[in-house]
């Protein structure tokens, strides 16, 4: 089910998306995509902007999504953000912190995901595509500032329980979510990308540092070359 289709949308496949969302900027410099960051924007907003759109409507807002170069460098990107590939944007979720964002697309294990980056200084989360489903989560504390991020103990279920708006729930966001169609949840499973990464950390030795390392840099891609993470990431300044 879709929140509403569109007469012209960015993509048939992404029905609730307007071209202009995936362009619009506040600084005076052109923002239009060549044919390899078009093709990015669509499997972006087919694969992982759409349903999210599903699931909340238009309580999912853009703040920004394909960046020109110029636009890029004015607003203070990294160097090679993916922004100006297409496969990145910052959003937001009405009646939804950036932490409660990345605790829910923890447990999207359908969704093929880059980087998920929840910011304490911004108000927004970045998301990113990648086919492969690397599914790395940070958390971001100052700028150019990144580490490994995994939702605590019992924060996933908690953020179910809010969207679903349950009247034993404190604080359930329900008064949010007035005029906006229902979140559909059910009983939180740990996605196989997280199995896989407790199940690798069995047998003894050492694998308390591997459910460390593993557990924090999220799927398929994490065990080799991630010892300098942080390192990189200050580097890279990804935004």
């Amino acid at each position: 089910m879709t929140y509403g289709t569109l007469s012209s949308p960015l993509d048939p496949k992404a029905p609730d998306f307007a071209a202009w969302e995936a362009t619009k900027t506040g600084q005076p410099y052109p923002n239009v995509p060549g044919p390899e960051a078009e093709a990015q924007i669509h499997n972006l907003a087919v694969h992982v902007l759409q349903p999210l759109r599903n699931m909340f409507g238009r309580s999912v807002n853009i703040d920004s999504w394909y960046r020109s170069p110029a636009v890029n460098a004015a607003v203070g990107g990294a160097e090679n953000s993916d922004h100006m590939q297409g496969t990145a944007a910052d959003i937001k979720i009405q009646g939804f912190t950036n932490r409660e964002i990345a605790a829910y697309l923890w447990t999207r294990a359908d969704l093929p995901l880059g980087e998920v980056i929840w910011y304490t200084y911004k108000g927004h989360t970045h998301v990113s595509y990648d086919p492969k489903n690397r599914r790395e989560f940070l958390v971001a504390t100052a700028p150019k500032v990144y580490k490994a991020w995994r939702p605590a103990a019992g924060e996933v279920e908690a953020v179910l329980r809010r969207m679903g708006g349950g009247a034993g729930d404190a604080g359930t966001g329900a008064e949010h979510r007035e005029g906006l169609p229902p979140v559909r949840t059910a009983p939180y499973v740990e996605p196989p990308h997280v199995q896989r990464m407790e199940q690798a950390s069995e047998g003894g030795g050492g694998g308390g540092v591997i459910l460390v390392g593993l557990a924090l840099v999220v799927g398929a891609a994490a065990a080799a070359g991630r010892s300098g993470l942080s390192r990189d990431k200050k580097k890279r300044g990804k935004k």
